[in-house]
């Protein structure tokens, strides 16, 4: 292992990034998402309630895999709309935002999708300032009709100063787990999927095969058997632990994550 991966890459370092080439964004999809993230961005700006309007999620981590990832916007609401409007109310308006784009919406207890005929699709996530900290930010939750802490801006600079520090593997591992986690219907979810990679990265980058054998060895572990994935994950923990150790491990790397998985000639 190394800190920031850069050793000579191996023929299997080789077909991972192969098979991150086939599911990571192209370079004209990421500038689809971009050109409509300036857009958005724009015409909320000009809300009179909106102090700010940040990119968030995978495309500012740079973690964004194919058909499955959006944007996510967080849009800080000024003192005046916080003051006046609880989590409902704040939901509320943030749709009407919404509408001022696209009148295709769906409303979540905590975020406004906008719907697009084309990809990619648009989270906005209101947050506004926690008026007992100049540090703290909150996120509305209209069902629990509660303030709950925002997080994703914290997250989006621990993915990138990590990144930063042990080289472009780390988000390629994170893609290569997102995806195999939605191909699967798992539903670890992006978020946990990037807290195990940061475990599993702690202080050095592992290989590949090491860092999905520890993210999938973690998700097992939290699973619980109510929710009908442990044996699942516990079993997919195998395989890739089985494929680190073989002599040939692209025929397995294969069965873990389907067709795209590239196998070199022998």
């Amino acid at each position: 292992m190394s800190l920031n991966g850069n050793a000579t890459k191996s023929s299997l370092d080789i077909n991972f990034e192969r098979f991150d080439n086939q599911i990571r964004l192209a370079n004209k999809e990421l500038e689809t998402a971009l050109e409509r993230t300036r857009k958005l961005r724009s015409q909320i700006s000009q809300h009179p309630q909106v102090l700010t309007c940040t990119v968030t999620g995978s495309i500012a981590r740079s973690t964004a895999i194919r058909i499955y990832s959006d944007i996510d916007l967080a849009v800080r609401f000024n003192e005046r709309a916080a003051t006046n409007g609880g989590p409902a109310e704040i939901i509320a308006e943030t749709e009407h935002i919404g509408k001022s784009v696209t009148k295709n919406i769906q409303t979540s207890d905590g975020s406004v999708r906008l719907i697009f005929p084309d990809w990619p699709s648009v989270d906005l996530i209101p947050i506004v300032q926690d008026n007992t900290s100049k540090t703290k930010l909150l996120m509305p939750n209209r069902a629990l009709a509660a303030w709950l802490p925002y997080t994703a801006g914290q997250r989006d600079i621990e993915i990138n100063l990590k990144s930063n520090i042990l080289g472009p593997k780390f988000t390629t591992l994170i893609r290569i787990m997102k995806w195999w986690d939605r191909v699967n219907d798992h539903n670890i979810g992006a978020y946990y999927i990037e807290q195990m990679a940061l475990d599993a990265c702690k202080y050095e980058m592992p290989s590949y095969p090491d860092g999905i054998v520890s993210i999938l060895g973690q998700a097992a572990q939290k699973a619980t058997k109510s929710s009908g994935s442990a044996e699942e994950l516990q079993a997919a923990h195998d395989l890739a632990k089985k494929a680190s150790f073989a002599t040939r491990p692209e025929p397995l790397w294969k069965a873990l994550f389907g067709e795209k998985f590239p196998i070199s000639r022998p």
